[in-house]
């Protein structure tokens, strides 16, 4: 079970509604009546993962394939619509070539130390199960995937809109959502079998930037893409490294 951290939170103080009174006016001549402005703050909170570790299995003994990891969890709990975007950064060491596909060096004798990494994504409908408690989810996945590759090991193309969680009268939080409030990603991937690999030989950095959106334009975003989600005011930025 991975540990999440909350990725922001602003408590906002929700002001009590105000009750106007009228004011006695004693003697002729001008007054002066002070008014307070009171402001309503949205409470953010987002979680992410406080890690992205993946494995690198050159003979996929685990069944799972020669690259993979956990599924990780996004989920919104704020009483906003956000926008989250993952720009990852891919760092090999000089002696791993990096390649577009998974056809990678497969020679016993003096093999090339070659690699394939993706990020697979999973969308809204493709479901799961969530834990509220720990803010993890089982994923299925459709090979929607976002690739590294020669000339490529930054990629922003990560890009989730989560819609907000349930609140009460009282502000407080009565349900989210797998569907609307939370999303999912994990990675794949392929190596040289016979190469002898390392954990330091592939790191990967990723830095989640998220911003809060009106109905309205999140309802735009859901309506035509979330590729493009520039020009959004980010009110935090965090960077964690994969081990």
């Amino acid at each position: 079970m991975k540990k999440f951290i909350s990725a922001l939170l602003v408590s906002a103080l929700i002001a009590a509604p105000v009750t106007a009174f009228a004011a006695d006016v004693t003697k002729v001549g001008d007054s002066t009546i002070a008014f307070t402005t009171t402001v309503t703050n949205p409470v953010y909170k987002v979680f992410i993962p406080a890690a992205t570790p993946f494995v690198l299995d050159p003979f996929n003994l685990n069944g799972r394939g020669q690259v993979s990891s956990p599924d990780f969890c996004i989920v919104n709990r704020s009483n906003v619509d956000v926008a989250v975007r993952a720009k990852a950064t891919l760092t090999p060491k000089a002696t791993v070539t990096i390649i577009g596909d998974k056809d990678v060096d497969t020679k016993i004798v003096g093999p090339v130390k070659e690699a394939y990494l993706a990020l697979d994504m999973a969308t809204a409908d493709d479901g799961g199960i969530i834990n509220l408690t720990a803010n993890t989810a089982k994923w299925s996945y459709s090979d929607e995937l976002v690739e590294f590759g020669p000339g490529k090991l930054e990629v922003n193309e990560l890009n989730f809109l989560l819609a907000k969680a349930t609140y009460d009268a009282t502000n407080k939080i009565t349900g989210v959502s797998i569907a609307n409030n939370a999303a999912g990603f994990r990675y794949t991937g392929a190596i040289s079998p016979y190469a002898t690999w390392a954990a330091a030989d592939l790191s990967v950095s990723i830095v989640f930037s998220i911003s809060g959106l009106t109905t309205d334009d999140f309802d735009q975003y859901v309506t035509n893409s979330t590729d493009d989600l520039g020009g959004l005011n980010h009110y935090t930025e965090l960077t964690y490294e994969s081990d």
